[in-house]
């Protein structure tokens, strides 16, 4: 074949150097960044390092500047008016510093180096590179099934699925723009729409003169959408480009009848996580003779759950954990009840038998959610019980520390409840992922965006503001743009309110995993604390909070602490299902090393007889 390929590779970040006569490093956004860095607002050091190890977006005819709205699309922008500067290549792609694609026959979705054994494992050596493409004019990812992330069985069309996550504005925009301006893709545009598969993360790799068609529509039609528009916040260019590609792809087999595609797996780059040594973690109280019994009653704190009868254990759990670890005040639990049977409101109750506590039960089954959107499958309509809990609580509580079920306390909160709140409304922590969602929901980019699993409310000045209204107001008004539920509304509304404290009062999943999370993966996650606060927060845990699919009572669960929850289970009266989960556990992994038949029998056997036992 003997043509010449330059794939680029887009860098917002220092990561895994992907680098040889194929992959060309490009940093995007390198105006924006220039500017961040005079203001000392990046590192130096990641300044550098893009600077030594990749071109940037800003040369020539470039729109780096738009890089905010554009994400990678400046860099494919550069590439389209700057072609020159990579020497006219005969082919033209573009793949990110966290994803690649995997074009081998090899079964491989994610790295954590790269060198030249892994890229002709991925299948991009010279030889096997110039074999496809002497066989396809295009290579992009496989297509998938499309649905929102935790609800794999919720099939959505591409423009409901659009609706769901972002701004269907934006979309009705430059969809009503491409039917003006290219009237014999509307066939096109409405199949993709209806349809319920994509590919997606604009990734590609194209034959010169394809590339430049592309370019040459997709611009055309995202910048005259946009004109004096400021339609494009948030990354929306980017994910409305992920559709365009879509339909332009459609749109070139159904005139081109002898063009040929090529499709590959996307392979994830996660940069090492650290080895986490267990033993070293310094951890709560074990033991229940060292409970202070004689906590003065005067000195209270309330702290309010929010659960149903599908998550009672959970909340037991994590309430045993905070009696355990609690040395100096008074526990007064407000429960949300989203429907628990007196039964367990029982067993609540029986958590006495490790400290006194006063508990309150607030019937919210009657208060209608309906109307808010659910996004993951994993969290319920309880989560938006918050959000009126100001209106609820009668006007000697000034303020209140909100926990999620599936926490474990380490450490006396009372601590967190009596910090200093200044002028604030609320005490948080950063999220794992605060740069990416401020960035989604339009949020001031030097303001933190915080998780709400674990936050203290001033309720007294809450109440001064009517916030129940200020919450709906704000769902109402950007409900194309929430996605993460209560947390989205509560950071907008608490934007530039909220005072954050240190990663160990809420310390989330990836903090342990990285990406290696059951159910999420996302290479883009972006956040502001330090590598070394992130440390410190691992080995000195106040609050585990284990977010996302990573839940300790699941028994394919990989968290480095899920035995944290098994210890405080001892303590709650549902000690038996650590019995019934390692039964469960044993038949999972019989069936994922398929061993011996007599094996099998005896589980099983063991397992229904436990079942009769504890019922």
């Amino acid at each position: 074949m003997n043509k010449s390929i330059k794939i680029l590779v887009g860098y917002h970040k220092p990561s895994i150097l992907i680098k040889n006569d194929i992959f060309i490093p490009i940093h995007i956004g390198r105006n924006i960044n220039i500017s961040e860095h005079k203001d000392n607002k990046m590192n130096n050091d990641d300044y550098e390092w893009l600077l030594n190890n990749t071109i940037g977006d800003n040369t020539g005819e470039n729109i780096s500047i738009k890089n905010r709205e554009y994400c990678e699309l400046t860099g494919i922008y550069w590439a389209w008016k700057n072609y020159d500067k990579l020497d006219n290549p005969d082919y033209i792609g573009f793949v990110h510093n966290s994803r690649l694609l995997n074009i081998s026959t090899k079964s491989l979705d994610s790295i954590t180096d790269f060198n030249n054994d892994i890229n002709n494992l991925i299948g991009f050596s010279r030889n096997n590179l110039e074999d496809i493409l002497s066989k396809n004019d295009i290579i992009i990812p496989n297509i998938e099934k499309v649905h929102p992330i935790g609800l794999d069985n919720y099939l959505m069309t591409n423009y409901d699925f659009y609706k769901w996550e972002h701004n269907q504005l934006s979309l009705d925009t430059v969809i009503s723009t491409l039917k003006y301006k290219y009237p014999d893709y509307v066939s096109d545009c409405d199949s993709y729409l209806k349809s319920y598969e994509s590919f997606f993360h604009n990734i590609f790799i194209m034959k010169r003169e394809i590339f430049f068609k592309y370019c040459d529509w997709l611009f055309d039609i995202l910048f005259s959408a946009d004109i004096n528009n400021n339609l494009y916040i948030n990354m929306e260019a980017r994910f409305i480009a992920e559709r365009l590609l879509n339909i332009f792809i459609l749109h070139y087999i159904r005139v081109n009848l002898d063009v040929s595609i090529a499709y590959g797996n996307i392979c994830y780059l996660f940069e090492k996580v650290e080895k986490f040594d267990n033993t070293k973690v310094k951890l709560g109280n074990k033991d229940l003779s060292l409970v202070n019994k004689n906590i003065n009653r005067e000195n209270k704190i309330y702290i309010v759950y929010s659960t149903d009868n599908n998550y009672i254990q959970h909340c037991c759990v994590s309430i045993a954990s905070l009696l355990m670890n609690n040395y100096s005040s008074f526990c007064h639990f407000i429960i949300l009840d989203g429907g628990i049977s007196n039964s367990n409101k029982k067993k609540l109750l029986e958590l006495k038998q490790i400290n006194d506590f006063d508990i309150d039960f607030y019937d919210m089954t009657k208060i209608d959610f309906s109307s808010f959107k659910l996004n993951r499958e994993y969290i319920s309509i309880a989560t938006y019980y918050r959000l009126i809990i100001v209106d609820l609580l009668p006007e000697y509580i000034d303020k209140i520390l909100y926990l999620d079920c599936d926490t474990i306390i380490e450490a006396d909160v009372s601590r967190l409840y009596n910090i200093d709140m200044e002028d604030k409304l609320a005490v948080a922590v950063e999220d794992e992922d605060g740069v990416n969602n401020s960035k989604r929901l339009g949020l001031d980019f030097n303001i933190k965006y915080f998780n709400a699993g674990v936050i203290v409310f001033n309720i007294k000045e809450l109440r001064k503001l009517n916030f129940k209204e200020i919450c709906f107001e704000v769902y109402n008004n950007n409900k194309d743009i929430i996605l993460l539920q209560d947390q989205d509304i509560l950071n907008i509304a608490l934007h530039n309110k909220t005072k954050f404290v240190e990663l160990n009062w809420n310390l989330n999943s990836t903090i342990f995993l990285g990406n290696n999370l059951k159910g999420f993966h996302n290479p883009f996650v972006e956040k502001k604390y330090s590598a070394e606060a992130e440390k410190y927060a691992k080995y000195n845990p106040y609050i585990i909070h284990y977010t996302y699919l990573v839940k300790p009572w699941d028994i394919d669960s990989n968290h480095p602490l899920k035995d944290e929850y098994f210890r405080y289970l001892y303590f709650t009266p549902f000690r038996n299902f650590k019995i019934k989960y390692w039964f469960m556990k044993n038949i999972f992994l019989y069936k994922k090393t398929r061993r011996s038949i007599f094996i099998k029998f005896f589980i099983i056997r063991l397992t229904i007889k436990i079942k009769d036992n504890i019922s």
